[in-house]
């Protein structure tokens, strides 16, 4: 017997977009690996706790049975992101159980070394897990978190395609896509519309462009696809990653229903269960919540975490 350990961690999930219910849920990993313990992956309404049950071990037995799949002990550091939440909604669409911990990147927690150790590049979101030979396994940078998470737990292809196939290969493409173009130009978009303290017309226009110009290629794509999502017969993790910036384009003026096919997809997605908890997941997501101040919110918050951050940088490279 391995006597679960105590809770971690207790979250206020919040008010769901155009839901009345107020939902608060615990993350602790399922159960020890060769047992049957059923886990539930249910949200409860308000009063009611999820429970996971997290067992530690040090080695994993997989190696004594070849049919063993892979045991998750995922331990998840994120924020309400565009970022993050690709990873808590892929993680609710595979079901998995994980344990959560919010690092608040208006504290700089990213910055500290302990954080350092699990993603040098002192950005959210990131993982540890225990991997094949018991030891951890750190996975940063949103897409390789959206392959490792496939190509180790979604044997059945809830969020990805066999690989090898032609779907394997042009899901990659639009994964990349999003991680080559539409993050870092709508990032750039918000920063200069949104943060910057100084309004620079040129840099707003450049990248607000850009991003019209990406979200185009998307709906083009969508245009030709007979599922209505961006590669093959189902959603996956392609559909995810674009997913987590497209339902932030009004936040750098760029209206969806410009692009008519994207917007459809954008409502499609969006009203599955287990992405509407992803978005909420590890707290209110203020453009998706019922907050009529939720947008200027998140705005005056992370303004002031971009320039806490760049001061730091600052002042870290001035001593060097």
């Amino acid at each position: 017997m391995h006597p679960p350990a105590r809770i971690s961690k207790q979250l206020f999930a919040g008010a769901f977009g155009s839901y009345s219910t107020r939902l608060r849920s615990i993350y602790i990993l399922g159960p020890h690996p060769g047992t049957r313990d059923n886990i539930s992956n249910k949200f409860h309404s308000s009063g009611q706790i999820q429970k996971r049950s997290f067992h530690h071990t040090n080695k994993l037995d997989y190696h004594k049975s070849p049919k063993m799949a892979p045991q998750p002990h995922i331990k998840l550091y994120t924020d309400s992101t565009p970022n993050g939440i690709k990873i808590t909604t892929a993680l609710e669409e595979l079901g998995l159980p994980y344990e959560l911990e919010h690092l608040d990147i208006s504290t700089l927690r990213q910055k500290e070394p302990w954080y350092l150790e699990i993603n040098p590049n002192g950005r959210i979101p990131a993982i540890v897990d225990t991997f094949d030979d018991g030891e951890s396994i750190r996975v940063f940078e949103g897409g390789s978190i959206l392959q490792y998470l496939t190509d180790r737990y979604d044997p059945k292809h809830k969020l990805s395609f066999p690989k090898g196939s032609r779907e394997y290969y042009e899901c990659n493409n639009w994964l990349f896509f999003q991680h080559g173009g539409i993050g870092p130009m709508q990032g750039q978009a918000s920063h200069f519309l949104r943060y910057a303290p100084t309004k620079i017309q040129y840099g707003i226009d450049r990248y607000v462009t850009e991003t019209k110009r990406l979200y185009n290629v998307l709906d083009v794509q969508l245009s030709k696809s007979k599922s209505g999502f961006l590669v093959g017969d189902h959603i996956s993790i392609a559909d995810i990653a674009a997913l987590s910036w497209v339902i932030f384009g009004p936040y750098v003026d760029v209206p969806l229903d410009l692009f008519p096919n994207l917007q459809k997809w954008e409502a499609m997605l969006s009203a599955r269960p287990a992405i509407t908890r992803g978005f909420h997941i590890p707290k209110v997501l203020g453009i998706k919540s019922d907050d009529p101040e939720g947008v200027a919110k998140y705005q005056q918050r992370h303004a002031d975490w971009v320039f806490k951050g760049m001061q730091a940088d600052q002042q870290a490279f001035g001593q060097k």
